[in-house]
């Protein structure tokens, strides 16, 4: 139970709803007006709601046609005589309120919790603009964002089947959402082909240092190891930190339309390399030529040369005998060859 806030009910509510004619204004303090028009019969009704959640009132509908919209007072008839009636003008191709009793004459002093016209629909449309900012929004914090918005703290439900509602009409359904994958993966490979034209490149590269590298990959298979390559699988990948770590990114988007989940990957790694980019541009200005993680891991390897000692035997520097001083430890590196014993 809450005590109803009386100033709050000449706040206008509904001026983003009404498509106003020449000569039509909406009324100062936020109330109906006969003549007034909205574009669309939606608009309209969504407007009836805002004005009733509000001010803590509520409706009945009588009639409810596609050219009628005809409602009154839940207290109509026992201290309060207003009503409301709006209908299609088909020259206009708008709605108009064609009746309005005026202001509500009945008081409530305490109303509950929620509100029976602040349903699931009006509570998906409110939270739109969050769901396409963040598909993967929690419930709770829907519920805190129509609390903060029309003062009711709304069922667990009630939020869930919104949430549910505003994200098929954001992504589609499931069933559109999988018909329309297929158009939006291949639009993002005509966006952006470079991944195979780069691994191509980068793989000619790797040959004029020695076809034994190549060689090497080249037994691999392309498909096992290259995403640009691997059809959509990843190579045995099934059971290892990658997919915990794909799980972990994916947590509270599991439940969207698969391309739902794809835009969300898709727009997570593009604001992680886009914030990558501009530390890495910030740390170049400040004069530092590494990221501060490979610094770090430097720094930690010249304080652990400290305790070694390196002799060198050949002149063109690729054979090293290394002592360790702690324990007498004797190590030999063969640069060329890549191991050591």
């Amino acid at each position: 139970m809450r005590t109803l806030d009386l100033e709050a009910m000449h706040v206008p509510v509904f001026p983003e709803y009404a498509n106003m004619g020449e000569g039509n204004a909406a009324a100062e303090d936020g109330e109906f007006s006969v003549g007034m028009e909205f574009g669309s019969r939606e608009s309209m009704i969504s407007a009836i709601k805002s004005y009733t959640i509000s001010r803590g009132l509520d409706y009945t509908v009588y009639e409810s046609e596609p050219q009628t919209f005809y409602a009154k007072c839940k207290g109509y008839g026992a201290g309060c005589d207003s009503l409301i009636r709006a209908s299609l003008i088909r020259k206009k191709a708008c709605w108009e309120i064609r009746r309005y009793n005026g202001k509500h004459t009945c008081t409530m002093g305490t109303i509950s919790q929620d509100h029976a016209k602040l349903d699931s629909d009006t509570i998906a449309e409110a939270i739109r603009p969050l769901v396409e900012a963040d598909p993967s929004i929690k419930v709770k914090s829907i519920i805190a964002k129509v609390q903060s918005r029309f003062n009711y703290t709304v069922s667990y439900r009630k939020a869930w089947m919104a949430k549910e509602k505003s994200v098929a009409k954001v992504f589609d359904d499931w069933e559109v959402s999988y018909q329309t994958l297929p158009i939006w993966s291949k639009a993002m490979i005509v966006k952006m082909p470079r991944t195979e034209q780069e691994y191509k490149k980068n793989y000619q590269r790797l040959k004029k240092r020695g076809e034994t590298y190549t060689q090497w990959c080249d037994d691999i298979g392309v498909k096992r190891w290259v995403l640009a390559f691997d059809g959509g699988h990843r190579w045995r990948h099934m059971t290892t930190n990658l997919v915990e770590c794909i799980n972990f990114v994916l947590k509270g988007a599991r439940n969207l339309p698969v391309t739902a989940i794809v835009r969300s990957t898709f727009y997570q790694l593009n604001e992680l390399f886009t914030r990558k980019s501009a530390e890495a541009h910030e740390r170049v200005r400040n004069g530092f030529t590494y990221s501060e993680f490979a610094t770090k891991r430097v720094e930690e390897s010249f304080r652990h040369t400290g305790n070694i000692v390196v002799n060198q035997f050949d002149r063109r520097k690729e054979m090293f005998e290394v002592r360790e001083m702690q324990d007498g430890s004797i190590y030999t590196v063969n640069l060329v060859q890549r191991y050591f014993d």
